[in-house]
């Protein structure tokens, strides 16, 4: 179920769709909130707007209701920032939204004086966003989410983000490359990483990388922006981290095979290696 809910006053209403799935393995029910939100500069339909897409899905139960708590708050920073994490979630989309109006309408005086101008664009005063996450692996005492973003801001194109994460389960934090990796794994899993996005671009040398717009290539690392599944860990480098905004984000799925040696002992994602 999709509700849609277009802005034209101050007022401003937030609606939850339910959608639950049970999980075994950790034994969580999520729920996913859809959200849609337009609002008109100067409430008039004709003129620049402001458009808000969420589809937010998050920890809704669990039988620990204080990890429940923490969960939903690394949901929380993930999906938004750390400014929502001290509300329900249902509330910290209702804040949220308020907020990104809020800070809409302060561009109103602005268009006023620009509206009436014939050689001013307009463009700029175009805002869009849209939010979404998806998780992509709940068992074994971990939780894998993906976290993607797409803003406009009235510039020569769109934004776009990817945020991954995995939470321990067991005590309820984010998963480190600290707790996985032995302590010197970076160089080696670097040239992994160089070796993949090569093979990907369908190239045969690392340095022509450089030609279709990465950037130094010696600066490509791992960036603790992954998440895992049940074949192993993947990696994201979101635009003009390690390339141009032509070449876009860059996703690097890396087998478990591929990294044993780079796991140390005891780490946390053990199960799911030997699964």
């Amino acid at each position: 179920m999709k509700i849609q809910n277009y802005l034209l006053a101050l007022a401003i209403f937030v609606v939850t769709a339910c959608q639950t799935r049970n999980t075994i393995e950790n034994g969580i029910t999520y729920t996913t909130i859809d959200l849609e939100e337009i609002y008109p500069l100067l409430n008039n339909p004709d003129n620049p707007k402001y458009e808000l897409k969420l589809s937010f899905s998050y920890p809704a139960a669990c039988k620990d209701e204080k990890l429940l708590g923490k969960i939903q708050g690394l949901f929380l920073s993930s999906f938004f920032d750390e400014t929502y994490t001290n509300y329900v979630p249902e509330e910290a989309v209702t804040r949220y939204v308020e907020d990104r109006l809020r800070d809409y309408k302060t561009l109103e005086d602005e268009f006023k004086k620009e509206k009436n101008r014939r050689s001013s664009s307009l463009v700029r005063f175009l805002r869009h966003e849209m939010i979404t996450n998806k998780v992509v692996f709940d068992k074994e005492g971990l939780i894998s989410f993906t976290v993607y973003t797409e803003t406009y801001t009235g510039g020569a194109h769109p934004n776009h983000t990817l945020i991954n994460r995995v939470i321990d389960v067991q005590n309820g934090a984010f998963l480190t490359e600290a707790e996985l990796f032995v302590e010197d794994f970076k160089d080696e899993m670097a040239q992994i990483l160089i070796k993949k996005i090569t093979a990907q671009k369908e190239l045969n040398d690392p340095k022509q990388l450089e030609e279709i717009g990465f950037f130094d290539i010696g600066k490509i690392a791992p960036n603790s922006n992954f998440l895992i599944d049940d074949d192993g860990i993947t990696y994201s480098f979101n635009e003009y981290e390690i390339a141009a905004y032509s070449a876009g984000a860059v996703s690097v799925h890396i087998a478990y095979d591929e990294i044993e040696d780079l796991l140390h002992k005891g780490n946390p994602i053990r199960h799911v290696v030997t699964n």
